[in-house]
């Protein structure tokens, strides 16, 4: 081998060498990092050059925001909902002067309510959401008053903040806090006159930022593991489309779509509001055109009837929260609803 062959090999060998080298250091950002981690079976990540995420495992959905820090680590955060009630509303004509009210997610929860408009005394009347016998679901539960509502009351026990740390947050339920001297009582108020509601109860873990980190190195992603997961890119996720959605965050002012059978229909679930028409006289959804999408309005992934008419609820957010004290309270044995199975 002459000289001139050995700076050859030699200045390839240095190239190589440097190669490798710089791909080891490349800094992470939005476009390199952008790509789905994961077991399909499992569930996994999805992360988008929009500094959003979305993952899907079992156990459902989530979605989020990230940024990234030194040393190509990588800090995720979870969409959070901080308050523990969140209300819906809209004017529904059929109802009249009477008012209905969807209770979601309140089964498990000892939540009370109060829909006095001006209380006599300052101590308020709270009654139980459900029976302390309840022990099966029956949905619906539609709360009907002869009149109509100008203030919504709900409260919940306020929560040690040791309660509030994420990773306790989904072991210690509420009916294990003793002593408590405080409750939280979030105060709606009905300035648009709506006759028709959806209140929501937040469970305890949705309601923290949950933060959590990865490190980035050629491809992989690392969580507190020496073993890393291989990146698959966007372009060759089917699922694409869903994840993008998924991944959205939702504003607090859009409106929540239920069918007649009082199902929610989010946007994740393949809700296609192009698909409908909007009766501005009636303030729902509507398609003319069923035939031509048969197949989307008779059934979905999920087996739930889409219909041909959807009705949108607004978000209320004249709401004022405040600690009370339970001797400022007189906690009621009467409930709302109470559904007992054999």
């Amino acid at each position: 081998m002459n000289t001139k062959q050995t700076i050859s090999f030699t200045l390839i060998f240095i190239f190589i060498n440097m190669s490798n080298l710089f791909g080891q250091s490349q800094k992470a950002n939005p476009e390199n990092i952008s790509g789905y981690y994961g077991a399909s079976s499992q569930g996994g990540i999805t992360i988008f050059p929009n500094k959003r995420f979305a993952i899907l495992s079992i156990g459902g959905t989530q979605a989020g925001s990230y940024k990234i820090l030194d040393q190509n680590v990588i800090e995720f955060s979870l969409d959070y909902e901080p308050h523990a009630f969140v209300l819906y509303g809209r004017k529904t004509e059929s109802l009249g002067d009477t008012t209905r009210i969807l209770f979601e997610n309140f089964h498990e929860t000892s939540a009370k309510v109060n829909f006095e408009e001006e209380p006599k005394t300052e101590i308020l009347d709270f009654k139980n959401v459900f029976s302390p016998n309840t022990n099966c679901i029956d949905f619906p539960y539609l709360y009907k008053s002869t009149i109509p509502i100008k203030k919504l009351r709900f409260t919940t026990p306020e929560h040690p903040k040791m309660l509030l740390e994420p990773h306790l947050a989904g072991w210690i339920l509420e009916e294990k806090i003793t002593k408590i001297k405080k409750y939280d009582v979030y105060t709606f108020e009905n300035t648009k006159n709506y006759n028709d509601f959806s209140i929501c109860f937040t469970s305890i873990e949705r309601r923290v930022s949950n933060t959590f980190y990865a490190e980035y190195q050629n491809g992989q992603l690392f969580f507190d593991s020496e073993e890393g997961i291989e990146k698959v890119p966007l372009k060759e996720l089917q699922e694409l489309e869903f994840y993008e959605v998924l991944s959205q965050f939702t504003p607090k002012n859009k409106p929540k779509y239920l069918n007649k059978e009082f199902l929610a229909l989010p946007e994740i679930d393949g809700l296609n509001i192009d698909l409908y028409q909007y009766d501005k006289t009636k303030d729902i959804y509507h398609s003319p055109k069923l035939k031509e999408n048969k197949e989307y309005f008779e059934i979905d992934e999920y087996e739930l009837k889409r219909y041909n008419e959807i009705f949108p609820y607004y978000r209320i957010n004249t709401v004022k929260v405040h600690k009370h004290l339970v001797k400022k309270m007189n906690l009621l044995t009467e409930f709302l609803f109470s559904t007992e199975c054999d």
